[in-house]
């Protein structure tokens, strides 16, 4: 009896581990650095937006740069040298 009821629910495990393997999302950070008052900056924000919404795993982490994010300067002059970049500028996308 045991055995019958090993081979009836065998085959549904693996389905259950293929369904839940293949509902598995990779998820990805993109990171943009922006100003206000910048119409480049603005195309990006409003190209990344919709992208956004419909890319199921992708997370648009946004951060202004200007005088009153001074961490967010640091940050994006430590990620441009990090990637060789000698004068970076907005809009900045990792």
């Amino acid at each position: 009896m045991i055995k019958a009821l090993r081979l009836i629910l065998l085959p549904f495990f693996f389905l259950w581990a293929l369904a839940a393997q293949a509902e598995q999302v990779t998820t990805a950070d993109l990171h943009i650095f922006w100003s206000k008052g910048c119409p480049h900056c603005e195309h990006a924000l409003a190209f990344l937006a919709p992208l956004e919404r419909t890319t199921p795993g992708l997370r648009v982490i946004r951060y202004e740069v200007g005088s009153r994010h001074p961490e967010n300067l640091r940050l994006l002059t430590e990620l441009a040298q990090k990637h060789g970049i000698e004068q970076p500028g907005v809009p900045f996308i990792v």
